[in-house]
């Protein structure tokens, strides 16, 4: 009769456990990694399509990579965070008061909603699309990125 023989299975078996439980560190360097790469071409086109007030480059310095845990998992985010320094105080945030609405004084907008309108256009500021574009750029370079930080997290498991 024929007899059937495996040696080093438990090894392998190990291994699998060991790659299906990666640490939650390990996931935000993997995530961070990709969004940092991103974040310079995003960078670069701001320059390259003159967005970027020379005195005060706020758009470019405030693309921020921030961690975010929740039900589904870990993410990263990159975005444009953070008031405007410095700007002329274009309009007016509203709040509640007792029965009725009272001004909460000046407000100079946010760098979220200056990328926002500079990737989306309004009635009379024509779309630029500077994050699609460098979203589009980045793409190998953000999965060699990515697949950099698995490599070494590969290695730091001997594998």
């Amino acid at each position: 009769m024929a007899k059937f023989s495996v040696n080093g299975i438990d090894g392998i078996i190990a291994d699998f456990e060991e790659l299906a439980n990666i640490s939650d560190d390990v996931k935000y360097s993997i995530l961070e990694a990709g969004a940092e790469v991103v974040r310079q071409v995003q960078q670069d086109v701001i320059r390259r399509l003159g967005l970027m007030d020379p005195v005060a480059p706020q758009l470019i310095n405030s693309l921020t990579i921030a961690r975010k845990k929740d039900s589904d998992g870990v993410r990263v985010r990159l975005y444009p965070k953070g008031k405007r320094k410095g700007e002329k105080k274009l309009g007016k945030r509203m709040k509640k008061s007792g029965s009725g609405r009272r001004s909460s004084g000046s407000y100079a907008g946010t760098n979220a909603e200056v990328g926002y309108y500079l990737e989306y256009g309004t009635p009379r500021i024509p779309a630029k699309h500077w994050m699609e574009t460098a979203n589009e750029e980045a793409e190998e370079a953000f999965l060699a990125a990515e697949q950099d930080a698995w490599n070494k997290h590969l290695d730091d498991l001997n594998l």
